[in-house]
């Protein structure tokens, strides 16, 4: 897979404005989409439909994770005003996302640009954003980790749906930048720890005929040492937990 190649400058001209929703669309369509599509989503992460005006925070904060090969948010939004901040950037995005595709990446300006929007788009990851899309009703939530020693921060992506009509229902659990393949274990409102076998960014606790949707919390730990992440399930409103429940049945008569 290619990799991002910057030649880091002392001096850094930052867009301290973003720029327009239609070009972020057009460098997700250029440079993202060939390996995050509807069919194929890298990471369960399918960009095929981005549009800068309407994602989900959580999404954005995804996204910014990989391109910045998981810089934390708040060194990021430092960096347009803080030389510190802006090496720490350049020198994590040598191992970005940005030119998986091997089709180049755009100029510095653009990429700063860029990921200032996706930062600015990323405030409010942590709280959860329910839709409606027909009968299924899904609910999306992010939680950034702590950096590491290495200064990446994990950023771990919560999606539960359900369609209430067929039953069909999710737990998708997503993680970037970094790939885990491994042991994890997941207690779900306080239970008995359930253990998996990790591959690759993501994981579905749906696909265990035994475990119903969390209806409180969800804590996941191992997939890296030392760390584990919390879910607050308990903070979905009511509606969307009582939307979500519906699919419950299918776990419990399988």
């Amino acid at each position: 897979m290619m990799k991002i190649v910057w030649i880091i400058a002392t001096a850094t001209a930052w867009a301290g404005d973003g720029m327009p929703v239609a070009q972020q669309n057009a460098i997700v369509q250029k440079y993202c989409v060939s390996c995050h599509t509807d069919a194929e989503p890298s990471g369960a992460l399918s960009l095929q439909h981005f549009d800068a005006m309407s994602a989900a925070p959580a999404v954005s904060a995804m996204l910014l994770s990989k391109v910045t090969a998981g810089v934390p948010l708040a060194i990021v939004k430092s960096a347009p005003s803080d030389a510190g901040a802006a090496a720490v950037l350049d020198r994590q995005m040598r191992h970005g996302a940005m030119g998986a595709a091997g089709i180049g990446v755009p100029d510095k300006a653009t990429i700063e640009a860029f990921i200032q929007s996706l930062a600015a788009s990323s405030t409010g990851a942590g709280t959860w954003q329910v839709r409606h899309g027909g009968p299924v009703v899904t609910a999306t939530v992010a939680r950034e980790l702590k950096p590491r020693s290495s200064g990446e921060a994990s950023t771990y992506r919560l999606t539960l749906s359900c369609n209430p009509s067929t039953r069909e229902r999710q737990a998708l659990l997503t993680w970037a930048p970094s790939v885990a393949n491994g042991p994890m274990t997941a207690v779900l409102d306080g239970g008995a720890p359930l253990h998996y076998e990790a591959r690759g960014e993501a994981f579905d606790f749906a696909l265990d005929p035994r475990v119903p949707l969390p209806k409180q919390s969800l804590r996941v730990s191992g997939l890296f040492p030392n760390e584990s992440v919390d879910f607050p399930i308990s903070e979905l409103p009511a509606a969307a937990r009582e939307a979500l429940a519906a699919c419950d049945t299918l776990a419990r008569n399988r």
